[in-house]
């Protein structure tokens, strides 16, 4: 049996106090800019590039012209002119890892994207919080342990585009997620790229797709991987039997102790 990772599918990723929205305001990023959220530390197995690769991709004129023809599915409209596609680039770099993060700075400046470096400035007031103003999650990570950003991305209820990593292939995407696939080839494919891009527009722009993709996924995330789900997993593991087996009181010729599954 595996213990995965999991969260609280009861609380609600909230801005209280809007320390979130003042910090975006501060960084120039505007209530109608089409934000993406690259939630992750920056670190070369984060795969930062093919986010950016991404929002290049995504930033092109033909996609531009859907988004301002057919509105966002939040029902607002999206103007080219004065509404920027922005990546915000919210997790910060350990020192080891300094020198990969200016090479990403100085990609996403080449691709000529826009985006926002908050290097961790988001953690004292809670970096769930920026979740409340994401419109795309990017998550291209090509190792992973599990994944926490894309339990974070479920329960705030955001279309994730991610890269189908080992472990995601193995113990998530069976449970049945619905996500931007960027396939589960490195280097990432230009196909693969256009192709994401076109489903991400194609959400971006229907209120009705948006909201059955990141329902299902929320209640996909709620029945496999909440905090009740692995508290039945341990009572399931960790009764009489198990401690029988592994610490071996029958072998020591010792009084077996009492022992109550937790309720």
């Amino acid at each position: 049996m595996i213990i995965t990772d999991s969260v609280n599918f009861n609380q609600q990723f909230q801005d209280q106090g809007a320390q979130c929205r003042f910090l975006l305001q501060k960084k120039g990023i505007k209530p109608n800019d089409l934000l993406i959220l690259q939630a992750t530390r920056i670190a070369p197995r984060k795969n930062i590039e093919a986010a950016i690769d991404f929002v290049k991709e995504l930033a092109k004129p033909e996609n531009l012209e859907k988004l301002q023809r057919n509105g966002l599915y939040n029902g607002k409209g999206f103007d080219p002119k004065q509404d920027r596609i922005v990546l915000l680039l919210a997790g910060y770099s350990e020192k080891q890892d300094e020198k990969y993060k200016n090479k990403v700075l100085s990609y996403a400046k080449k691709s000529k994207i826009n985006f926002v470096l908050l290097n961790g400035a988001a953690g004292e007031i809670g970096l769930y919080n920026l979740y409340v103003y994401a419109d795309l999650i990017t998550y291209p990570s090509i190792r992973e342990g599990f994944g926490n950003q894309f339990l974070e991305a479920i329960l705030s209820k955001t279309p994730i585009v991610m890269f189908e990593y080992p472990v995601f292939r193995v113990d998530i995407k069976p449970r049945g997620f619905k996500i931007i696939s960027l396939g589960e080839i490195t280097p990432i494919p230009e196909e693969s790229l256009k192709t994401a891009v076109k489903e991400s527009v194609d959400i971006l722009t229907n209120p009705q797709l948006y909201n059955h993709i990141t329902e299902n996924n929320f209640k996909t995330g709620s029945l496999n991987f909440s905090t009740e789900k692995v508290a039945e997993i341990f009572k399931q593991i960790f009764n009489g039997a198990w401690l029988i087996r592994k610490i071996g009181y029958h072998r020591h010729g010792k009084q077996w102790p009492h022992f109550q599954t937790p309720a």
